[in-house]
């Protein structure tokens, strides 16, 4: 997340979109490779397992944050 000044009042960010669009690349890019290049689903099942790491990715940096702020 980036250090920026906060005034009073105003709102933070919880959410670190780098790992926002990491998580969204990991679970469109296996739907993506099988109907643009047409490979089977059984090739392409284990690279959900970087869809899993993305979604808790994702889990930990909110987790991480709400217990920073609180």
């Amino acid at each position: 997340m980036t250090n920026a000044p906060v005034t009073p009042g105003s709102p933070r960010s919880t959410v670190d979109w780098k790992h926002i669009a990491l998580g969204a690349v990991a679970v469109f890019l296996p739907v993506e490779l099988h109907y643009l290049i047409g490979l089977d689903w059984n090739a392409i099942s284990p690279a959900y397992a970087s869809t899993i790491l993305g979604v808790l990715g994702i889990a930990n940096e909110i987790v991480s944050n709400v217990e920073k702020q609180s």
